[in-house]
């Protein structure tokens, strides 16, 4: 039995406009596309929606850095710790 990504589509957009964080929405989709994965090797008669998804990009940042007058502070302080 065939089935289509119509409604996965529809419950994404929902998601996105209820402004769910990326990484929320990626998440979901990925618990989303695991289930009918297991599913499809549960039941093989049964198509896997999901499959037919893309994935959610997700942006990492960068860390932030310290600033060399951070570092000074803390090589200091922990020069005075040691002695």
């Amino acid at each position: 039995e065939l089935e289509e990504p119509g409604p996965l589509i529809a419950w994404l957009e929902e998601l996105r406009a209820r402004a769910l964080a990326t990484a929320t929405r990626a998440r979901r989709l990925v618990a989303v596309r695991s289930f009918y994965r297991w599913r499809s090797l549960e039941r093989p008669e049964r198509s896997d929606p999901a499959a037919k998804l893309p994935a959610l990009p997700l942006l990492r940042s960068l860390p932030h850095c310290l600033l060399p007058s951070d570092v000074d502070a803390l090589l200091a302080e922990r020069a005075d710790l040691t002695g």
